[in-house]
């Protein structure tokens, strides 16, 4: 933004001379005659450099410019080497006509003529004439003298601050003061970023000052008790006021003060003598034989629900409901199967809502959700650490009572719950619960030790069968389960997953959230991945998709792909598998077509009435689907094994991968969805895939709470926006809750946003920073990065107005080099991030409107795997 009218300014208007960068400062060309005078010396006469050389350079180059000339070559970390190019017609331009070259001299006149005002002005006058004698010599030849360089308002200011604070050394509210004025605070330069560093300083030096004071305070005024006590106590209180100058001190010795006051009030109170203790209840009736003989079968089936088999539990109560003849018998036992059975049901409805949930803290283990089922979670807090399994029935009631909570309309049940979990202070001052559950002393039970070999010996299998590399050590886990710990409950609730995959290798099945990809491949919602981008053939190899399979000793694979183009050219593709081979046509040898290897085997699908070529008016997208049988080499060593396809075409399309030792021929429409069915018991989750140049992922906000530490900018150095920012628990992306941005720039201003502090992260070191965003209005964001020098780095960032979410990737290397100011100020990253913020500009939406609103959902930061090298 300029810094005189606060106008957005893009980067196309400083490569055309519309705009112009001086050391801290950005001006738009409206405004820089004007700043001519405003700036120090130093930047003036670079500014008025750029101006003339900006000038010179249109007077004197006509434009080239070719309609439709060729764009730049893309380039980032996934399409190294893509160029797209328009049309290669040119039309010659008609040559400008140049500029009069005397309003440059008459803009450099003018300023000599000013400089000239000064010198006069600052000269002293003249001593009086001797009146008689020799008349006057002729004056001096007057020399313009240059101009004392002049430095900008906010160093002026930040000088002046540093003198009061030198001056008055123990006034830190007047050291705050000068440090907080608004030409410091309003500017993005060094000056600025020093008086807000120093405004923290010193009210970190002031809270702490008065910290002190009144620890001591408060230790002269302990143990005063008595209204006489207490109102020696508020005098000293009240001469404390004196000891700093501070007003914080000030404040705080107000407030104690008042505390005491109050305190002595209530001290003269008279003393109420406490009502006498209830009669003790009348012993309870004797129990008849038919209520002793159910207080049996009560304390049998109520067993089962310490172990939080609830419904086991009221259906064997419920047996014996209709055999009770006693009336009041009646209505207990119904009571207590309808808790039970409502017990049941809320329980596995808290089950269900941690399954949504991001993150839990279950005491045991805290950390993002992975998977969920009714007997454990898997939680993931560690990149450098295995995933953690948590076994529902070893978290205790302190953690899940306050989920239940949020799940239960009858309050006892929560109380029910955890008094049969063994913890019944959690369960006191809670009313309707029948005298017999506060007398039970459960016990939850433990896990016998074969029990909990057993477990750690699924958890290995869950973790290994997520990798092909490691999917054959999970098969053996699995049969030693079926055969060694058969007898075990683990096994028991999980025989028939147990089962699938201990006898799984014979048949694999891929659909699009499956495949690893790189290049010009992208993913089309979970329907496709498409080639988006034409690319030079010799390069191809930087665009591909891959699967891994984990072949049976001996058995022999067949491998067909469902691949979609729209003609001959679009279909055509190569492929590379490990172990395969590919005849040079150079030397007429055999060269390992590996996976990642230059070499590949051309595929091209015998796909009739296709076109040869596609037409260069029509966009290329896949039209036509056809199954492609891609050739596999026989089975040598044992380990996973590895497919990969590659294309130089846009529109060229996959979406499903059959790789089998049993079939003849692809699947019908049937079969694939039975093979979906099967699939989606089995299929690795999206988190767990080792996608090409994956790392760690951090969850730094979901919004499923009130998020209190995404602090609000309002823009306030330019006066006029109105905005909020807020938690909107109704809208979220995949789940509920996002952080809803307001701006309206109606009444002016330049711009608003949100600022996240990343300082408190254990790790931070990240190589992207991932979040979605939604809005119908909004075409683009600032996005701010402060650095680990505290530099801040600031890059427009356009975004499509859609009323769907959609990703937003942000590379902190990428996002440097541009506007910038603070800390080291080079425009280099200096990592790890300490700071994140997202902003919405006056002109960010469409159609000219002058407010909007944009929604921010499940911010995440992607480690960079080499940090710790």
């Amino acid at each position: 933004y300029c810094f005189r009218c606060s106008s957005q300014l893009r980067e196309v208007q400083f490569e055309q001379g519309k705009a112009y960068r001086v050391d801290n400062w950005v001006i738009c060309a409206a405004c820089a005659p004007d700043a001519l005078l405003a700036l120090p010396a130093a930047s003036s006469k670079k500014l008025l450099e750029l101006m003339s050389g900006v000038r010179e350079k249109k007077t004197s180059v006509p434009s080239q410019r070719k309609t439709g000339a060729a764009l730049p070559a893309i380039r980032d970390s996934s399409r190294a080497n893509l160029t797209v190019t328009g049309s290669s017609t040119s039309t010659p331009s008609v040559p400008k006509k140049p500029r009069n070259p005397w309003i440059l001299v008459g803009a450099i006149g003018a300023a000599i003529v000013v400089l000239l005002i000064l010198v006069l002005m600052n000269r002293t006058s003249p001593p009086a004439a001797d009146v008689g004698g020799a008349p006057p010599s002729p004056p001096p030849p007057v020399v313009a003298r240059p101009s004392a360089p002049t430095e900008s308002p906010a160093l002026a200011a930040l000088k002046k601050a540093a003198l009061y604070e030198k001056e008055n050394p123990s006034d830190l509210d007047g050291q705050i003061r000068e440090y907080s004025d608004l030409t410091l605070l309003g500017d993005r330069g060094e000056a600025g970023a020093e008086a807000r560093r120093k405004v923290d300083a010193l009210r970190a030096r002031d809270n702490e000052t008065v910290k002190q004071g009144m620890d001591a305070l408060q230790k002269e005024i302990d143990g005063l008790r008595t209204p006489e006590q207490l109102r020696e106590a508020l005098k000293i209180v009240e001469a404390a006021k004196t000891r700093l100058a501070s007003t914080s001190w000030k404040l705080a010795v107000e407030k104690l003060a008042s505390e005491t006051r109050r305190r002595i009030v209530d001290a003269m109170k008279p003393v109420v003598a406490a009502p006498p203790p209830p009669p003790p209840p009348p012993p309870p009736a004797a129990r008849s034989a038919e209520g002793k003989s159910y207080d049996a079968r009560w304390e049998k089936s109520i067993a089962r629900a310490t172990a939080r088999d609830y419904a086991g539990a009221a259906a064997e109560l419920k047996k014996d409901l209709a055999a009770l003849k006693d009336e009041d018998l009646r209505r207990e036992a119904a009571q207590d199967v309808a808790d039970l059975e409502e017990l049941g049901r809320v329980y596995q409805s808290t089950l269900a809502a941690a399954a949504a949930a991001r993150s839990l803290d279950l005491k045991a283990a805290s950390g993002r959700v992975l998977s969920v089922d009714a007997d454990r979670v898997e939680l993931f807090s560690d990149p450098k650490q295995p995933t953690a399994f948590v076994e529902w029935m070893d978290v205790r009631a302190e953690s899940l009572v306050p989920l239940l909570k949020m799940q239960a309309t009858d309050p006892r049940l929560p109380a029910l719950f955890a008094i049969l979990d063994g913890d019944v202070d959690a369960a006191r001052g809670t009313d309707g619960i029948a005298p017999k559950y506060w007398a039970l002393k459960a016990t939850p039970p433990r896990a016998a030790p074969e029990e909990a070999v057993a477990r750690e010996l699924y958890y290995m299998a869950e973790r290994d069968w997520r990798s092909m590399e490691t999917r054959a050590r999970s098969v053996e886990a699995y049969k030693a389960l079926r055969t060694k710990h058969k007898d075990t409950s683990v096994v028991k609730r999980n025989q028939p997953r147990i089962d699938r995959r201990a006898e799984s290798g014979k048949e694999y099945f891929f659909l699009t959230p499956d495949f690893r990809y790189a290049g010009t491949f992208a993913p089309y919602k979970e329907e496709r991945l498409e080639s988006i981008a034409d690319s030079d053939p010799a390069q191809a190899n930087r665009n591909w998709a891959e699967w891994d399979y984990d072949p049976l000793p001996g058995a022999t694979y067949r491998c067909w792909v469902l691949v979609g183009g729209c003609c001959a050219e679009t279909f055509a593709f190569s492929y590379q598998a490990t172990g395969l081979t590919e005849l040079n046509p150079k030397t007429k040898k055999k060269v390992a077509a590996d996976p990642g290897g230059d070499a590949a085997v051309e595929a091209r699908p015998a796909v009739k009435g296709l076109k040869p070529t596609h037409p260069k008016t029509e966009p290329k997208k896949p039209a036509r689907w056809e199954w492609v049988e891609l050739p596999l080499p026989k089975v040598g060593a044992p380990g996973a094994r590895r497919v990969r396809v590659l294309t130089d075409q846009r529109g060229f399309a996959i979406s499903t991968v059959v790789v089998s030792a049993t079939r003849t021929k692809p699947p019908g429409e049937a079969e694939l969805a039975e093979l979906a069915r099967l699939r989606a018991l089995d299929a690795t989750p999206g988190w767990a895939i080792d996608r090409a140049g994956r790392s760690p992922r951090i969850l730094i906000e979901d919004f499923e709470q009130e998020a209190k530490s995404w602090a609000y900018v309002g823009g306030w150095e330019f006066k006029g926006a109105v905005g909020s920012f807020s938690t909107d628990l109704a809208t979220g992306h995949d789940s509920k809750g996002s952080g809803r941005m307001l701006g309206d720039f109606s009444g002016g201003g330049a711009y608003i946003g949100v600022w996240k502090d990343l300082s408190p992260l254990a790790r931070r070191d990240f190589k992207e920073i991932r979040f979605w965003v939604k809005s119908p209005t909004v075409t683009g964001l600032g996005v701010r990065l402060a650095d680990a020098s505290d530099q801040v780095h600031q890059r427009h960032v356009p975004i499509p107005p859609s009323p769907d979410w959609q990703e937003v990737v942000l590379k902190p290397t990428a996002i440097a080099g541009g506007e910038h100011w603070g800390g080291a100020n080079d425009g280099a990253w200096h990592g790890p991030i300490k700071g994140l913020g997202l902003n919405i500009g006056k002109g960010s939406f469409t159609g000219g409107a002058a407010k909007g609103e944009l929604w921010i959902d499940d911010v995440e930061g992607l480690l960079d795997p080499d940090s710790d090298k």
